[in-house]
C-alpha cells in the first residue's frame, strides 16, 4: 500500500512538471528562463576563467579584430562592447573530434535582424586562428557561421 502511494506521488509530480513545462513553452517563458540560466552559467564560467587563465586564454583582441586560437582551445571568455550593446564569445573546450566549442551571445548577427545573437559553434582546430572584425553590432562571425547553430 505504501509503495503504491509513493508511485502515485511521483506520477502527480511528473504530471505537474509536464504541465508546467508545456505552459512555459506555450507562453514563451521557457526561452526566457533558459536564457537566464545560460547567462548565469556564463557569469560563473567567467569568474572561473579569469581566475585560471589571467591572459593565457584563446581569445585576443585589438581595436579592430577579435581572434580565437581554436588550435589551443583553452577556456576563455571575452565581452566586446559596441555601439548597440555587447557580444560575448566563450571558448568552452575541445573534443576528441578535433573541434573547439564556442558560444557567442548578444549583439546581432546582421544589423537588419531584431533580437540578439545566440550561437553554438564547433570549429575545426585545423583552422588554427579565426578572426572576427568588430563592428557597431559586436563582431562579424561570418567566417565560422558554417560551423554554428542557433
Amino acid at each position: 500500500m505504501k509503495s503504491a502511494f509513493v508511485i502515485l506521488k511521483y506520477l502527480v509530480l511528473i504530471s505537474l512538471l509536464a504541465v508546467t513545462l508545456f505552459y512555459l513553452q506555450k507562453t514563451g517563458n521557457l526561452d526566457k528562463i533558459t536564457n537566464y540560466l545560460e547567462d548565469a552559467k556564463l557569469n560563473l564560467f567567467a569568474i572561473k576563467v579569469s581566475a585560471d587563465n589571467s591572459g593565457r586564454g584563446s581569445i585576443k583582441e585589438d581595436s579592430k579584430f577579435l581572434s580565437v586560437n581554436v588550435s589551443i582551445c583553452t577556456a576563455d571568455l571575452k565581452k566586446v562592447d559596441s555601439t548597440y550593446g555587447s557580444t560575448t564569445v566563450v571558448v568552452v573546450d575541445s573534443n576528441s573530434d578535433h573541434q573547439c566549442f564556442l558560444k557567442i551571445k548578444g549583439g546581432k548577427d546582421k544589423p537588419q535582424e531584431s533580437g540578439g545573437l545566440s550561437k553554438r559553434c564547433k570549429v575545426p582546430i585545423e583552422l588554427k586562428t579565426v578572426w572576427f572584425e568588430k563592428n557597431d553590432y559586436g563582431f562579424d562571425i561570418s567566417s565560422i557561421n558554417q560551423y554554428c547553430k542557433g
